[in-house]
């Protein structure tokens, strides 16, 4: 029987992405809240606590999520466009390693994803954060290995 969840009274929820172990719920307002089992550190609290009732996760409090998703032992936030990457830079530099990868547009607006990039590898190296390109154009000079 399901069960009203009181940590999420009054909050609408706008997406939920549900996994074999834990899940995400993205709220109306770009809240992000998780639960679950979070002993590979999954659920976005910087520790590897399991939740059982929904929680938000602080550290994206104020940035704008316009999507989220779950894998079997990881979770991904997309950020929405406006500031050109430097909020996500910024939250990269506060987490100190706990960011694996990066899922990167080409096409963003104002700077390209590639300029993004450039700025990344300033800091970091193709071994400590690898950054996977995605991308909807479809012309082969558009594109690169």
């Amino acid at each position: 029987v399901p069960t009203p969840s009181p940590s999420l009274e009054g909050i609408r929820v706008h997406a939920v992405a549900a996994g074999e172990h834990h899940t995400l719920l993205l709220t109306a307002s770009d809240g992000v809240f998780s639960f679950g089992d979070g002993q590979n550190g999954e659920l976005g609290h910087g520790d590897r606590d399991a939740q059982i009732a929904p929680r938000p996760i602080d550290a994206l409090r104020g940035m704008r999520v316009a999507a989220v998703a779950v894998g079997w032992f990881h979770s991904v936030v997309l950020l929405a466009d406006g500031d050109e990457g430097k909020e996500a830079i910024e939250y990269i530099e506060e987490k100190q390693g706990e960011v694996q990868c990066i899922l990167l547009d080409i096409m963003m607006p104002g700077n390209s994803g590639l300029i993004f990039c450039q700025s990344i590898r300033k800091i970091y190296s193709k071994e400590s954060l690898p950054i996977v390109f995605l991308t909807a154009k479809q012309q082969k000079e558009s594109m690169f290995l």
